[in-house]
């Protein structure tokens, strides 16, 4: 999915429509590409098997909802939010063309928006999801 907006020298590499004045060949190509890298196949199988893998973390820890429940969400939150902070503040440092407020660049680093990049919105999915996965397991 994050692949399929990647551009070479300018042409994005696998659009949802033809490049313009491609050839019968060079669509076939573009979509097979997008066949074989379906993204929203690819999105949805990234949160099945994420939520998989975090119910075993969950059946790993104690037994007691309580302190299964802080382990869990505790563990969720540094994993998580960590290496959030360090991309978002070196993507503010390099690549963002525009003026980012101290507000709004903490509210990127903790994943309560995801305006510096759009692509967090999946972390901040999963970061919310944690409370429901731990309700859902016990």
């Amino acid at each position: 999915y994050h692949f399929g907006g990647v551009g070479l020298h300018g042409v994005q590499l696998l659009p949802d429509a033809p490049w313009p004045h491609a050839g019968f060949a060079q669509d076939g190509i573009r979509r097979a590409g997008a066949a074989l890298f379906s993204s929203h196949a690819a999105v949805l199988l990234f949160f099945v098997l994420s939520g998989f893998v975090l119910r075993l973390s969950l059946a790993r820890g104690p037994q007691n909802p309580g302190a299964s429940a802080a382990r869990f969400l505790l563990a969720r939150a540094f994993r998580l939010l960590p290496i959030t902070a360090v991309g978002v503040a070196l993507a503010a440092l390099l690549t963002i063309e525009r003026p980012v407020s101290a507000g709004e660049l903490f509210a990127n680093m903790l994943l309560l928006s995801a305006s510096l990049n759009g692509v967090l919105w999946s972390l901040q999915v999963e970061l919310l999801m944690a409370p429901a996965i731990v309700v859902l397991y016990f």
